[in-house]
């Protein structure tokens, strides 16, 4: 052993050296080494092939499980509705029963007849009614179409309705009815192309929410001019008439909902 400051020799088991008296630097044993450094020099010591090869592993090894939970998370956020569509759905239910009411106090009082009440264009909505709300809350949006069944088929009983009755009705009551349901029928073109073609595009539902509120705001307008008629001639039907508004606001505003949350992300 040799001194490393002046380089005389140094007699083995010495401390200091004779000649300058610097102190003899002599090797940990192995033994006595921190664990963490043996094995951050074991890491060293390997091959970078093996090194690499070890990286690669742990990451293949992981990858599975992060794209399962990044499919389950995914899956659980968007495969349905938001909850606010069942819950305009119900509100719409509420207010639909709500507005039976005067009617069927009209057939008990006024017609003297409550089975005339229960006809058939009357048992198939509220069979529609109560199918928004259901619809909403157990379908996923692979089925997005779905929610489009009351819809479409409300729309066909309009139309009946007024193809059946159109040869009674003056020029101002033609216009009004036509004004009811042509928006109605644009509605329901839209909401069934977006339910089949689900675009990433925000274009068509922001155009099914401008329909809706002009139709929404033309449809009370329409309703108030022959509210004040009516309610000294047939006031069950005027208050009747005005709560199947209300209905009818929740009813849009779960649709709107379902067009903003069917899109693609």
């Amino acid at each position: 052993m040799y001194c490393t400051n002046c380089g005389k020799q140094i007699p083995d088991g010495a401390n200091f050296c004779v000649n300058c008296g610097t102190p003899v630097l002599s090797e940990e044993p192995a033994a006595a080494k921190p664990v963490f450094q043996q094995q951050t020099q074991q890491i060293y010591q390997q091959p970078a092939h093996a090194v690499r090869s070890t990286a690669a592993s742990n990451q293949v090894s992981q990858q599975p499980y992060a794209t399962a939970y990044a499919a389950s998370a995914n899956k659980k956020v968007t495969s349905r509705w938001p909850a606010s569509t069942g819950i305009m759905g119900v509100l719409y239910f509420i207010f639909t029963l709500a507005s039976l009411v005067p009617y069927f106090f009209y057939y008990v009082e006024v017609i003297e007849s409550p089975l005339a009440f229960l006809n058939v264009y009357r048992i198939i909505h509220i069979l529609l009614v109560i199918a928004v709300p259901i619809l909403f809350f157990v379908h996923t949006k692979k089925a997005a179409f779905v929610t489009a069944i009351p819809m479409f088929i409300m729309l066909v009983m309009d139309l009946i309705s007024f193809f059946g009755n159109v040869r009674y009705y003056y020029s101002d009551i033609l216009l009004r009815e036509i004004a009811m349901i042509l928006p109605y029928f644009i509605l329901v073109v839209l909401y069934v192309i977006q339910m089949f073609v689900r675009s990433r595009s925000a274009a068509m539902p922001v155009v099914y929410l401008i329909i809706a509120i002009l139709y929404i705001l033309a449809s009370l307008v329409l309703r108030l001019i022959g509210f004040r008629g009516m309610l000294y001639s047939d006031s069950y039907f005027a208050i009747g008439n005005l709560i199947t508004w209300f209905a009818g606001i929740f009813a849009y505003i779960a649709y709107i909902i379902a067009m903003f949350s069917s899109r693609k992300r």
